[in-house]
């Protein structure tokens, strides 16, 4: 990403140029956005840039990543690590949001269990972060529950999957992956979503550089016919109560550190485009 005053940030994704297909191609100006998992908040200011008003919906530093819990490896040495790799992460969040001035704000919380005092959305966003979560069902049920108009699904697209809905998990008892869990059809989603009462669907498919690699994605925009009127009744987070390890110079620290494992190939933060 391009910070004002700052230049360019390197980042595992770059979607500068494909923005508008990973997000469905929709028009948020004048929305209300949620979006699940912001990482280090690109997509969170773009979305703000383009006229919506953006609430992010993040994981709390106790509950942290949802790790496979692979019997081979070293869970409590990689626990470690990753847990400061998310502290960087949310480090350089506000970091970001401090150097574009955004005024979009986060809910720390359980995200397969959002509040009703987060208030209705018009659009939901879970852009590349279904696969790495332990129970996507659960987080999908909640942001759909709490939106209005449409619900935005980005993933991985894996074609010999087929055309039915299916969701195969991915580590196996030989394999040493402990941060990735699922991969999907597009279907998959379409038919959850219309259990949600979604019934209006929109599927497109397209690539994105993720380190110098075209990674292959989907997209799915889920509509409703109706929409419901509903009060908002934010109870988020703003950048003067953020965790005091969140502060500017905190992030900016937090950047640098991010900056050095993406050169190395460390890093794998499909937020952190």
């Amino acid at each position: 990403m391009n910070l004002p005053g700052i230049g360019e940030i390197p980042g595992a994704w770059d979607l500068r140029t494909g923005f508008d297909a990973y997000i469905g191609g929709v028009n948020v100006t004048g929305e209300r956005v949620l979006e699940i998992g912001p990482a280090t908040g690109f997509v969170t200011m773009e979305l703000e840039r383009r006229g919506a008003n953006v609430v992010a919906a993040e994981v709390t530093d106790e509950r942290g990543w949802d790790f496979v819990p692979q019997a081979r490896l070293d869970m409590a040495a990689i626990r470690q690590e990753r847990s400061a790799h998310i502290r960087d992460i949310k480090n350089t969040f506000w970091f970001v949001h401090k150097a574009t001035e955004s005024q979009s704000r986060v809910y720390y919380g359980d995200v397969e269990n959002l509040p009703d005092g987060l208030g209705r959305f018009d659009t939901a966003f879970l852009l590349s972060v279904l696969l790495h979560c332990r129970n996507p069902q659960a987080i999908l049920e909640s942001a759909a529950r709490l939106t209005d108009k449409r619900v935005v699904v980005t993933d991985i697209h894996f074609p010999e999957l087929g055309d039915l809905p299916v969701m195969k998990l991915i580590p196996t008892g030989d394999s040493s992956i402990w941060d990735t869990w699922w991969s999907f059809t597009p279907a998959f989603f379409q038919q959850f979503l219309g259990v949600m009462g979604f019934d209006r669907f929109d599927l497109s498919f397209h690539s994105q550089p993720n380190l110098g690699v075209e990674n292959q994605l989907f997209t799915l925009v889920a509509e409703r016919s109706t929409t419901a009127d509903s009060e908002d009744t934010p109870a988020v987070a703003s950048s003067d109560d953020q965790p005091q390890d969140s502060a500017a110079s905190g992030g900016a620290s937090a950047a640098r550190r991010l900056a050095n494992r993406l050169r190395q190939g460390l890093a794998h933060t499909p937020g952190s485009k």
